[in-house]
């Protein structure tokens, strides 16, 4: 396989589940038609602390390639 991706949508709306993470959905689809693995996706609100956080996590736990 190619490379290995996380895919983070920034939605407070969707990050309380008020909102279908279609965005996120989408770029994974396209990913997927590339050499590319989608090794974690995740819906987090607009805080900037949120956003860091689980960027750092992911750069921990999954060590990805690409983070879009």
């Amino acid at each position: 396989m190619g490379f290995r991706a996380c895919v983070l949508t920034v939605s407070t709306k969707g990050a309380r589940g008020e909102r279908a993470d279609e965005s996120g959905e989408k770029v994974s689809e396209e990913l997927a038609r590339v050499p590319c693995e989608i090794v974690a996706r995740a819906v987090v609100s607009d805080e900037v602390e949120d956003i860091q956080r689980q960027i750092r996590e992911w750069r921990q736990a999954t060590d990805p390639d690409l983070i879009v």
